[in-house]
């Protein structure tokens, strides 16, 4: 890995706003330890077993100055857990706003995000994206994106969670845990980089590495980082290929172009570094939450005119322009739908039609706290999984694996300890 747990989380955590959460100002309460060392993975251990601990520490925090931030690195280790709608009730409590209701202006049209950035590409040369780490949905867009942009010339993609030690990414088709990334750790992750794989894209790392922390440049952490990733971005791509076609996936406000007196964004380097003006594209604030009453007004408004229904969606106005009130500094802010629950799986796992949800037996859960994951039968157990679920106390849990192919499921306890492995083919 490039960074450590700690800087990840970090890292994490301030990108979520800007300036820094105030999660980070309230690490004040000397009587608890920090949760960091609480998601640090040791060897042999799965990547979900954060989760685990976190749960059995909650009441450790509720109450101190940590808890914010404690609530935003449980949020994450609930996502990688499955459990979606556990992602989105922590993040909002550890960050949750209350909103008024606003009426969305006349004569607004929602244009599909899909097939709107499949008409931009044609010009493109950059489209950025990104992402609330929480959320997996968030990495939906992105994937069918992919073989569109390719048909159009895209031949790189770019991600902000990548590692650069893992050489042999390319040759073997499929990340790792703990090894290729920290967020590609996550089932749909997982999926982008396979999938880009498969078409033939080059996957390029462009966070900043330790050796690059160190710089004499006189910018504060953040504003080095953001400068290393676009320099990373030009000198590993455009410095080789100045014609390419790239798409990057980056963490929240990563993307934007503007510049205030104390922070500029990597778009906002990498425009003034190569000279193009990257399309990019916000889905973090228009976006849903554990509850209404914590969404963006107009994103609530969208739902209750009818304008969000089932597909992401860009806002625009009778004179085509993007309606943008919650995010400058991009080009689009794009609404993703709620999520709708299959026996309690969210639905988007159908992965545009990639997966098909499968029952898979769990006869040892029924008395005690499993995860169940699933991996193609080619692939190893080091493979980041095709699905990941809990199935406590359960005879059987819902995995969404792929049409046709034989996979292997393997069931652990709690400890992260595997209590059987079989085989089981999705529906056809």
């Amino acid at each position: 890995m490039t960074r450590d747990i700690r800087t990840v989380a970090l890292c994490a955590l301030t990108m979520a706003f800007a300036p820094p959460t105030p999660a980070l100002a309230q690490n004040t309460d000397t009587a608890v330890a920090p949760p960091f060392d609480l998601v640090t993975i040791h060897p042999g251990e799965p990547s979900w077993i954060a989760g685990v601990r976190l749960r059995a520490a909650e009441a450790r925090y509720r109450g101190t100055s940590w808890w914010g931030t404690y609530a935003q690195l449980r949020s994450q280790a609930e996502a990688r857990l499955g459990n979606n709608d556990g992602a989105l009730r922590f993040w909002d409590q550890a960050d949750g706003g209350t909103w008024p209701a606003v009426f969305i202006p006349p004569r607004l049209r929602a244009v599909p995000a899909l097939a709107l950035l499949t008409s931009i590409a044609d010009t493109a040369r950059v489209i950025m994206i990104n992402e609330r780490h929480h959320a997996a949905s968030d990495r939906l867009l992105t994937l069918k994106l992919l073989p569109v942009l390719w048909g159009k010339g895209f031949r790189y993609l770019a991600l902000e969670t990548l590692s650069n030690t893992d050489s042999g990414l390319a040759r073997r088709g499929y990340a790792l845990e703990q090894a290729t990334g920290y967020y590609t750790d996550d089932p749909v992750f997982g999926e982008v980089v396979r999938q880009a794989l498969r078409l033939g894209y080059r996957i390029v790392p462009y966070e900043c590495e330790p050796s690059q922390e160190d710089s004499l440049d006189g910018l504060n952490p953040q504003q080095r980082r953001d400068s290393i990733e676009a320099l990373n971005l030009y000198g590993r791509i455009f410095r080789a290929d100045p014609h390419a076609k790239v798409l990057v996936h980056a963490g929240y406000s990563h993307v934007k172009k503007s510049v205030t007196k104390t922070w500029s964004p990597m778009a906002a380097y990498f425009r003034k570094l190569s000279s193009i003006d990257p399309v990019t594209v916000d889905q973090t604030s228009l976006s849903e939450h554990s509850a209404p009453e914590y969404e963006r007004p107009v994103y609530r408004e969208a739902i209750a005119v009818g304008l969000l229904r089932t597909v992401p969606i860009v806002l625009m106005d009778s004179a085509g322009r993007s309606y943008m009130p919650d995010f400058p500094g991009v080009d689009f802010e794009v609404l993703t739908p709620r999520t709708t629950y299959d026996h309690g799986r969210p639905d988007w796992m159908r992965l545009g039609g990639l997966r098909v949800p499968t029952d898979v037996p769990t006869p040892e859960c029924v008395m005690r706290v499993c995860v169940a994951e699933a991996r193609l039968a080619t692939e190893p157990d080091s493979a980041v999984a095709l699905d990941r679920a809990e199935a406590s106390y359960v005879p059987r849990v819902r995995l969404f694996l792929p049409r046709g192919q034989q996979v292997r499921v393997r069931v652990a306890d709690s400890a992260g300890t595997v209590i059987d492995t079989s085989r089981a083919r999705a529906a056809r």
